[in-house]
């Protein structure tokens, strides 16, 4: 379980107040976020290449079934491995959503700084992605 787990949670609650679709890409074990944000009301949807209970849809983000994502209002992956965040943001990009990525602390951001902005809310630390919305 990630530390800022309810940091993290608060923020996308607080900052994204007309979500109503939050897709979590690579959940893996850790549901800590995807929980926390269920108890605020919202309807998150768990993704991830290797699904760990029948919650959770399988999908490749590599190759990703875009209908899958098309509803949603942000997506957001916590620490994915670096390999996959220009696949993150191409998916972001296409689907016209914001993206959060809370990296593992000793991650570096190596696709498009510049439209990544680094995040501190409170405990919690992450790249923020806006698209702009339609």
């Amino acid at each position: 379980m990630i530390q800022d787990y309810k940091d993290f949670a608060e923020y996308i609650v607080n900052n994204y107040p007309d979500a109503k679709r939050v897709l979590e890409i690579g959940v893996g074990k850790d549901s800590s976020v995807l929980k926390e944000l269920k108890k605020s009301g919202l309807d998150v949807l768990a993704v991830d290449i290797n699904p760990d209970n029948p919650e959770t849809i399988y999908d490749d983000v590599v190759v990703p079934k875009i209908n899958l994502y098309r509803d949603a209002d942000l997506i957001y992956s916590i620490r994915p491995p670096l390999e996959l965040y220009p696949y993150l943001e191409k998916l972001a990009k296409n689907i016209n959503v914001p993206l959060l990525i809370r990296p593992l602390l000793t991650d570096h951001l190596g696709v498009n700084e510049r439209q990544h902005i680094l995040r501190n809310y409170k405990k919690s630390v992450f790249y923020e992605y806006s698209v702009e919305r339609r």
